[in-house]
C-alpha cells in the first residue's frame, strides 16, 4: 500500500486521475438514477470514500518539509484513511435498507464502530482542508450532546450516551451526516460543479478574458471595472471565489501593474469581484437551487428577484474601484498610461465556438428549469448538451487534421473538465461534513430553536438588533468554508430568527446568504483575499484590509432586504424599480464618501445624502427622490464645468 501510494505520489497526473475521475464517474452514475430519496441516499454512500480519497490523495501531494514524526506518520496515515473509507461507505451501501428499516435504532456494534470511523475521518480531512473552525464547533457540539443532563439553564437536555452519539450522526442515514443535507449536495451542486470544470478547460475562462482585456486595451482607464465584470461573467457559471481568481487573475493583474495601480489593491479588487460573483444568476454560486428546496420557490422566481439587487452590487464595486482608480492616478499627478501589448493572433472561429458552448449550456439550464424540469435531470442535461456541443466544436475546429485530432482534443479536455470538477466536489463534501454534524446535533438536542428564540429575546422584538448579530454569526461560520457550505448551515440556523420577527422567508434567505458570501473576505480566513494574495504575490494583510475597504458600503447592502422587502419581493414592481435607482444612488454616494479624491465636507455630505436615501421610508418617497437628484446634481456640476472649459 505504501509503495503504491509513493508511486502514485511521483506521479502526479496519475493520482490526480485516479481520484478526480473516480468521484466525477461516481457522480455521473448517481445522476443517471430516478431522484427517489432511498436511492440517492444510497448512491451517496458510495461518493465518501470518493470524496475523501481525492482529499487524501491531495494531502499526500503537499509540498512540505519531509521531516518530523507528523510527516512520517502522513505516510502511514494516509492509505489507512483510504481503505477506511471505502470500507465504510461500501459497508453502509450494502447494509442500506437494513439501517433504514430493520435495523433502524437498533444499531449493532459494526455499525456504531464504522461510524465512528465515519466521523474521524471526516472531520480530520475537513480539518486538513481548511475548515478548522467548523471542525472545533462540530467536536464541541458533539461534546455538548454529551454533556445535556450537567449543562444549567436552557442550554440543558437529556443528554446521549457515545454510542446514541454515533448513531445519530452517521448509521441514522435518513438524519445523519449521509442524511437529506449530504443528499441534497450530491443531486444540486454535483454537476454544477463538473461544468464549472468543464467551462474553464472548454475555454469559457479564455473568452471572458480576450473580451475584458480588449475593452480595456481601447480605455485603459476601465482596467479595475473590467476586473470586476469579469468576475460577474465568471460568477454566472462559476460561483467558487477561489476558481474565479485563479482564472482571471493572470489577465487582470498584469494589465492592473501597467496602469498603475498597487498590486495589494489590484489583488483586492479581484478578491472583492470574485467573492461577489457568487450572487449572479443564473447559477447564484448554487445557493439559487439550495433556496428552491429551503423555500419551495420557483427556480425562475428566485434567479429573476436576485437578479436587480446582484447588479446593484456590482455596480458600486465598479463605481468605488473607478474612484480609487482615480484617487491613484490624481495622486500620482500622471495621465492613464496606454497598455502596449504584443500582437496576438485570435482565432475567431475557435472563441465564437467556445461561446456558443459555454452559452448553449446556460440557455439549455435556464429553458428546462422554466419549463418545470427538476434540477438535478436540468444540470444533467446541461452537461450532456456542453460535452455534445464541444464534441461537435473540436471536430469542426480540427478538420483539416482529422477526426484523431479532433476526437483526442475534446477527450483531453473533457477530461480535464472532469477532474476539476471531481476534485472540486470532493473538496466541498469533506467541507460539509462538520456542517452536517452541525446541523444534526442541534437539532436533536434542540439547540437550533433555542438559538432562534434566543436571538429573538435578546433583542426584545428588535429587528435591527437581531439582523447585526444574525450577520455577525454569518461572518463567523463563514470561516474557511465554501459560500455553499456557509448558506446550508446559515440558512437553516440563522434565517428563522429573521422569519420569526416577520421578515418574508426569501427576504430572510437572502440576508443571510449575502452576508455569507462577504465572510469570504473578512478575516481570520477570508478566503478570497488568500487565494489573491497567493496569486498575486503579496502580503495577505494589506489585501485584505483593502479589500474590506473596497467592499465596506456592500456590508450595508444586505440591511436593505428588511428594510426594503419589495426590492427582492416585487409585489409592487414600479415602487421596486424606483426604490432600486433610489439605492444605487444612495450606494455609488456612500463610495464617493468612502474612496473620493475630494475634500472632505463634500464626502461627508454624500455620505448624509447617502444615509438619508437609505432612510426615506421614515419620512417619505417624495424626500428620497429630492435627495437623490441633488446628489446627481452634485456629481455632474465638476463634468459639466470640465467640458465648459473645454469648449
Amino acid at each position: 500500500m505504501i509503495t503504491f501510494m509513493q508511486r502514485m505520489r511521483t506521479t502526479n497526473w496519475l493520482n490526480v486521475t485516479v481520484g478526480g475521475l473516480a468521484i466525477s464517474v461516481g457522480v455521473w452514475a448517481f445522476c443517471t438514477l430516478h431522484f427517489q430519496w432511498w436511492e440517492a441516499a444510497r448512491m451517496g454512500l458510495i461518493l465518501f470514500p470518493l470524496a475523501a480519497s481525492v482529499t487524501a490523495v491531495g494531502l499526500w501531494q503537499e509540498k512540505k518539509k519531509k521531516f518530523g514524526v507528523m510527516y512520517r506518520a502522513r505516510k502511514f496515515l494516509i492509505p489507512v484513511i483510504v481503505v477506511a473509507s471505502f470500507i465504510v461507505g461500501f459497508y453502509y451501501f450494502s447494509n442500506f435498507h437494513a439501517l433504514i428499516y430493520s435495523r433502524a435504532g437498533v444499531y449493532n456494534s459494526l455499525d456504531v464502530g464504522l461510524g465512528a470511523v465515519a466521523l474521524i475521518v471526516g472531520l480530520y480531512l475537513a480539518y486538513k482542508t481548511g475548515s478548522w473552525f467548523m471542525c472545533i464547533f462540530a467536536i464541541f457540539m458533539v461534546v455538548y450532546m454529551y454533556l445535556g443532563p450537567m449543562l444549567p439553564g436552557p442550554l440543558r437536555h437529556l443528554g446521549y450516551t457515545p454510542r446514541a452519539i454515533v448513531s445519530a450522526l452517521t448509521a441514522s442515514l435518513d438524519r445523519g451526516v449521509f442524511g437529506s443535507l449530504w443528499v441534497m449536495l450530491i443531486s444540486y451542486v454535483s454537476m454544477l460543479c463538473i461544468f464549472s470544470g468543464l467551462f474553464i478547460h472548454y475555454g469559457g475562462a479564455e473568452v471572458i478574458a480576450i473580451a475584458v482585456r480588449r475593452l480595456i486595451k481601447r480605455s485603459p482607464g476601465l482596467a479595475p471595472e473590467g476586473c470586476v465584470a469579469g468576475s460577474a461573467l465568471m460568477g454566472m457559471v462559476s460561483g467558487t471565489p477561489p476558481a474565479i481568481i485563479t482564472a482571471l487573475a493572470p489577465v487582470f493583474l498584469p494589465i492592473m501593474d501597467k496602469v498603475r495601480i498597487p498590486r495589494t489593491r489590484s489583488a483586492a479588487i479581484l478578491a472583492v469581484g470574485a467573492a461577489g460573483g457568487n450572487i449572479m444568476p443564473p447559477i447564484m454560486g448554487a445557493a439559487a437551487f439550495l433556496m428552491v428546496v429551503f423555500l419551495g420557490k420557483s427556480y425562475l422566481y428566485i434567479s429573476s428577484h436576485a437578479f436587480p439587487v446582484a447588479l446593484i452590487f456590482f455596480l458600486t464595486v465598479a463605481f468605488a474601484t473607478w474612484l480609487i482608480y482615480a484617487r491613484s492616478i490624481e495622486t500620482k499627478q500622471a495621465s492613464t498610461p496606454a497598455i502596449e501589448e504584443a500582437v496576438v493572433a485570435i482565432n475567431w472561429e475557435r472563441l465564437v465556438g467556445q461561446s456558443v458552448v459555454i452559452v448553449g449550456g446556460i440557455v439549455v439550464l435556464v429553458a428546462l428549469l422554466v419549463l418545470g424540469f427538476a434540477i438535478p435531470y436540468a444540470t444533467r442535461f446541461m452537461v450532456l448538451v456542453v460535452m455534445g456541443m464541444g464534441l461537435v466544436s473540436y471536430l469542426f475546429y480540427n478538420r483539416k487534421q482529422g477526426l484523431i485530432a479532433g476526437l483526442k482534443e475534446f477527450g483531453q479536455r473533457t477530461v480535464k473538465g472532469w477532474i476539476a470538477g471531481g476534485r472540486s466536489l470532493g473538496s466541498i463534501m469533506m467541507m460539509i461534513f462538520p456542517l452536517t454534524v452541525i446541523i444534526v446535533a442541534m437539532g436533536i438536542t434542540g439547540l437550533s430553536i433555542k438559538l432562534t428564540n434566543a436571538l429573538v429575546m435578546l433583542g426584545a422584538d428588535n429587528l435591527l438588533f437581531v439582523a447585526v448579530m444574525t450577520a455577525l454569526l454569518c461572518l463567523l461560520f463563514g470561516c474557511a468554508v465554501s459560500t455553499v457550505g456557509v448558506y446550508m448551515i446559515v440558512g437553516v440556523l440563522l434565517a428563522p430568527a429573521l422569519v420569526k420577527l416577520g421578515i418574508p422567508p426569501f427576504c430572510a434567505h437572502m440576508f443571510v446568504f449575502y452576508y455569507a458570501i462577504l465572510s469570504n473576505l473578512t478575516p481570520p480566513v477570508a478566503v478570497s483575499s488568500v487565494v489573491a494574495a497567493s496569486v498575486a504575490e503579496c502580503s495577505f494583510v494589506k489585501v485584505c484590509g483593502n479589500a474590506i475597504t473596497i467592499g465596506l458600503p456592500l456590508f450595508i447592502f444586505p440591511f436593505m432586504f428588511i428594510l426594503y422587502p419589495n426590492i427582492l419581493l416585487f409585489d409592487d414592481p414600479m415602487s421596486a424599480v424606483l426604490i432600486l435607482l433610489l439605492l444605487a444612488v444612495a450606494f455609488f454616494g456612500f463610495a464617493y464618501a468612502f474612496y473620493g479624491g475630494g475634500r472632505l465636507p463634500k464626502r461627508v455630505l454624500f455620505g448624509c445624502l447617502g444615509m438619508g436615501i437609505l432612510l426615506h421610508t421614515f419620512v417619505g418617497l417624495w424626500f428620497g427622490i429630492v435627495l437623490a437628484v441633488a446628489m446627481v446634481m452634485i456629481m455632474l456640476i465638476p463634468w459639466y464645468r470640465q467640458r465648459r472649459q473645454a469648449a
